[in-house]
């Protein structure tokens, strides 16, 4: 995992030295006219234009990585997004069933109280003060299914 972090960083960083170079002739290319009077801007923007509306360009920008060596580094960056989304699923779901236990509990718990209270084995304060903790939990268990939400939105965002 170490050197995938390595390697996507360098992609990165030589990608971009190639991206700053090529723009950089491309200004000093826009001052440029062709033998025929016009200029060779309006052309390379035409075809920059197919170009950005024809596919994704995969591979365009690879640097000094070979087709092979950029096709394997693609592909395990996309293995390991895949990866990182599943586990946020499932930790979603994990923490969803965590929620709707806990849920379940504080109703059994809640049910259990007021049994005690009306057959007599509980005071009206012992029963306030179970009810306020069962409260309690309740607000914290709505706080952990907002939280939940948020991560769901964010494992969306990762599709």
């Amino acid at each position: 995992m170490k050197g995938q972090s390595e390697n996507k960083e360098k992609v990165k960083s030589e990608i971009e030295k190639k991206t700053k170079e090529k723009s950089e002739d491309d200004d000093d290319m826009d001052d440029d006219v062709d033998d025929e009077g016009g200029n060779d801007s309006k052309e390379k923007k035409d075809n920059s234009e197919k170009s950005k509306n024809g596919g994704h360009a995969h591979g365009k920008n690879k640097g000094e990585l070979s087709g092979k060596e950029f096709g394997q580094n693609r592909a395990s960056e996309a293995k390991s997004k895949n990866q990182a989304k599943k586990e946020a699923e499932d930790n979603i779901s994990d923490a969803d069933k965590k929620v709707k236990e806990g849920k379940d509990k504080v109703e059994q718990a809640r049910e259990k109280a007021k049994a005690k209270k009306e057959s007599g084995e509980m005071t009206e304060e012992e029963f306030e003060a179970v009810d306020e903790e069962l409260n309690k939990t309740e607000e914290a268990l709505e706080e952990a299914e907002e939280e939940i939400q948020k991560e769901r939105g964010k494992a969306e965002k990762m599709k």
